[in-house]
């Protein structure tokens, strides 16, 4: 569907402010949460936890992480 070209005189003439309010509850609108993969990450997270507190797996230091992506 385009866009009508109207919206995007009126969005163009809009203060950046404003505009910046816009794209917030666009972005806002598409972000519907998904109780599903919520438990998937909460899940995770406690099984992350409990190999950590177990000895199963270490942390790693943010230097060594940003050093390994650092170009």
């Amino acid at each position: 569907m385009a866009l009508s070209q109207t919206l995007q005189d009126e969005v163009t003439r809009m203060p950046p402010h404003e505009k910046l309010a816009l794209v917030d509850a666009i972005l806002a609108s598409l972000d519907t949460p998904d109780r599903s993969i919520d438990q998937l990450w909460e899940q995770e997270a406690e099984d992350r936890i409990r190999a950590f507190d177990q000895k199963e797996i270490s942390s790693v230091s943010t230097q060594t992480v940003f050093a390994k992506y650092a170009k």
